[in-house]
């Protein structure tokens, strides 16, 4: 991971593992903060193609229980009033939807949702994917 600003993460790996990536990370972190109740985790995408493959790149069976996973596709309005009308404690936008802009929808809707105290997750970010090579 590179360019650590404010709990934003641009995450560079080889193509079509980025989401992967991230989502394992995310993982990792809940399960070093047990016991957290709450996690809600967004995963913006560009189209329905990019969805699925975002989708597929999820490891379903090595995930916390815990976690409440969202898939939203940025091309669908609908998608997108649900995104900016709720809160969560992680994010990860795929290569396609950061080109999209799809770091911008995110971006004010992470944070400590919902607070530790709350059964919430000390931990919250924004992870940005791009392919390997991207600048």
């Amino acid at each position: 991971m590179t360019n650590k600003v404010r709990n934003e993460f641009w995450v560079r790996c080889g193509p079509g593992k980025e989401v992967g990536l991230a989502l394992s990370t995310i993982a990792g972190v809940v399960r070093s903060e047990s016991p957290v109740e709450d996690v809600r985790v967004l995963v913006i995408c560009a189209d329905d193609t990019d969805r699925k493959a975002a989708y597929q790149a999820w490891d379903g069976d090595n995930f916390p229980g815990n976690i409440n996973l969202s898939f939203f596709s940025i091309d669908h309005p609908e998608d997108q009033t649900v995104i900016l009308n709720s809160e969560y404690t992680f994010a990860v936008v795929t290569p396609k939807a950061a080109a999209a802009g799809g770091a911008d929808i995110a971006r004010h809707r992470v944070g400590r949702y919902p607070p530790k105290k709350d059964g919430g997750c000390a931990s919250y970010g924004l992870w940005v994917c791009e392919p390997s090579g991207a600048v």
